[in-house]
């Protein structure tokens, strides 16, 4: 997994200290979806609902961490 990533499950770790893959994906690395410059992870807290995390990315450069979407966006689909 790489440092964008892990650093998307730590910040959710820290919010909400137990998060579990989304239903049906074995792990998180399978939680991550990419929509233009940024990359979104999906996860589930204890009470099983869905929450989301965006990382915008420019150049390839970190910017900045969203807890909330600014559009509609579809949840990966994971099938084990």
């Amino acid at each position: 997994m790489d440092f964008l990533k892990r650093l998307l499950v730590d910040e959710a770790k820290k919010e909400h200290v137990v998060i579990e893959p989304l239903q049906g994906c074995d792990s998180f690395e399978n939680c991550f979806t990419h929509e233009g410059n940024t990359i979104i992870f999906w996860f589930l807290t204890r009470d099983g609902s869905t929450h989301i995390l965006i990382a915008e990315y420019k150049n390839g450069i970190f910017e900045k961490v969203f807890k909330e979407p600014n559009h509609s966006i579809i949840a990966p689909s994971c099938r084990v």
